[in-house]
């Protein structure tokens, strides 16, 4: 189980990391509605840029404004965004 405090922490951090965080889980589904819960229940209008992704060892918290732009870059030949 994770608490609302919990998931709106890792919203936040991936709102302040440079792409995004990285949770492990077992259970994706769980993980996924729990932090959309928490993030809907915030009423944090800040948090809408950020997405969940599924990944094989867990879920991304990714920006995707700051994702888009890094891969636009890297296309250009400046991996050093990613």
């Amino acid at each position: 189980m994770i608490s609302n405090e919990a998931a709106m922490n890792l919203w936040y951090r991936a709102a302040q990391a440079k792409l995004g965080v990285e949770i492990p889980t077992n259970d994706h589904n769980y993980l996924m509605q729990t932090l959309y819960t928490a993030r809907v229940s915030s009423g944090d209008k800040d948090l809408d840029r950020l997405s969940l992704v599924k990944t094989k060892v867990g879920i991304c918290i990714i920006d995707r404004e700051r994702a888009k732009d890094a891969i636009g870059n890297a296309s250009q030949g400046n991996s050093e965004s990613l």
